[in-house]
């Protein structure tokens, strides 16, 4: 039996005890398992019941038992509404054309407790004690996931144990080649850290050290080095250190593309953009792990389109595949082939994009691609508009990164990790303009209410 198995009822009741006590340390167990350990999952039955998805819940009870942010998180709740309503589309595809309910509305529980980090974050973003602790569980994802690719690429016997106690009996969870390749490569290992693919893993890792930048700077900006912010400029250093390692180009372009638009929006305060980047560049040209610099000169001259076969596939064969789809099937365009058909039809099928944004054309249809899209362009538009004044231009870079993330790969569709991180970024863009705020309450505990008004509340 799996250790985290065993921990299971405990983990459970720790949730709710943090809830029930209005503890803020609940804010940082969310952020830290949906960044870090997004694979943690309790089998019951056939269900798979995540992790992260269950502090998600704590968190919505938390928000329940709250009703004066809801009020400065408005706008967040109008475009998480209709996200949702989007998804119901695909869900409603899979009931018409298979027959399915289970797997549609599995699927629509699960990215509706991920984007519902929309809302939560753009409430609770002006409320210092709850953003310190959203910042806590963020900033030990990014030191964590970068021992965890330094324990990978030098093969160090911790990661084995680890390994072992998170995903031994759940060859599912994980990559067997990929671990394989960890252990017994002679060569130049692209880590994969707790996730099930280095692809993954080094988006994933991208985000954090995006997150965690646009959460530490919203509301201040002080110097790079200075206080509590040398921290975490560090852990932001070590975060895209670990997604370099995965040698994985859409990390490397997001990184600089976030780091070019903050400087461009805002250049006479983001002067820490420079001290920032050239620690990375440093980190990298460094050569500190023999070959690593090789590998990427390598990947890097692999070409374009015409000589590159995986790049040719993910930029024309398959979306070409989509619109011969379309075509020949119009409903795709409509309501999509439906949320969660991988799974009823147990394979990959004709269409298949490797893009976030067009895997929402994909399975729940024009409606979805055009409602997540514009998501993301208002709030890029949003937040430079405000750039020089309200907010920093990290965040409208942020906004930026997180999408060219979306756009590289099909795991931003089909992990819900990443739609909460993405849902974490335009809900600081949604943020609400201002001083901060701090919930009314008592002496001791502000904004801790009555343990007996909770119990009512969630009668």
């Amino acid at each position: 039996m799996n250790a985290m198995t065993l921990l299971f009822p405990f983990y459970l009741m720790l949730l709710f005890g943090l809830v029930y006590f209005r503890s803020r340390l609940l804010f940082a167990t969310w952020t830290l398992l949906y960044c870090l350990l997004p694979t943690y999952v309790y089998r019951f039955g056939s269900v798979s019941i995540y992790w992260c998805d269950l502090a998600a819940v704590a968190v919505l009870l938390y928000w329940y038992n709250d009703p004066v942010p809801r009020k400065s998180a408005s706008l967040a709740i109008q475009w998480f509404k209709v996200l949702i309503a989007t998804l119901v589309i695909g869900g409603l595809s899979s009931v018409v054309r298979y027959g399915a309910f289970f797997e549609p509305l599995y699927w629509i529980l699960r990215y509706a407790l991920a984007l519902a980090t929309l809302p939560i974050v753009t409430a609770y973003s002006r409320q210092p004690q709850l953003r310190s602790a959203m910042l806590a569980g963020v900033r030990l994802a990014a030191i964590l996931m970068f021992v965890i690719a330094l324990g990978q690429e030098f093969r160090l016997p911790f990661n084995a144990t680890l390994d072992h106690i998170l995903y031994d009996g759940y060859a599912s969870s994980r990559s067997d080649f990929g671990r394989s390749a960890v252990f017994a490569s002679e060569g130049l290992v692209r880590v994969f850290g707790p996730y099930s693919t280095s692809t993954q893993f080094g988006g994933a890792a991208v985000c954090v050290g995006v997150l965690l930048t646009m959460m530490s700077w919203t509301t201040k900006r002080p110097s790079i080095l200075a206080g509590e912010q040398r921290y975490y400029t560090l852990a932001t250093v070590m975060a895209w250190a670990a997604a370099l390692m995965t040698i994985s180009r859409h990390a490397l372009l997001a990184i600089c593309v976030f780091l070019a638009v903050t400087a461009a929006a805002d250049l006479r305060k983001s002067k820490w953009v420079w001290g920032l980047s050239a620690s990375a560049m440093m980190l990298i040209g460094s050569g500190y792990l023999g070959d690593f610099n090789d590998f990427w000169i390598a990947r890097l001259q692999k070409g374009g389109i015409s000589t590159d076969t995986n790049l040719s596939d993910r930029l024309q064969t398959r979306p070409w595949e989509l619109y011969d789809r379309i075509l020949h099937e119009p409903s795709v365009l409509w309501c999509g082939t439906g949320l969660g058909s991988e799974h009823v039809l147990s394979g990959v099928q004709y269409g298949f994009v490797s893009n976030g944004f067009l895997l929402y054309l994909f399975y729940c249809g024009f409606p979805a691609f055009l409602a997540f899209t514009g998501c993301f362009a208002y709030a890029f538009r949003r937040s430079l508009s405000q750039a020089r004044d309200e907010l920093p231009a990290v965040v409208p870079a942020g906004v930026l990164a997180m999408a060219i993330i979306v756009a590289a790969d099909n795991y931003a569709f089909l992990t819900t990790n990443l739609v909460f991180m993405w849902a974490a970024a335009i809900g600081l863009s949604f943020m609400p303009l201002g001083r901060s705020t701090q919930k009314p309450g008592g002496k001791g505990n502000p904004g801790r209410p009555s343990p007996i008004r909770f119990v009512q509340r969630i009668r």
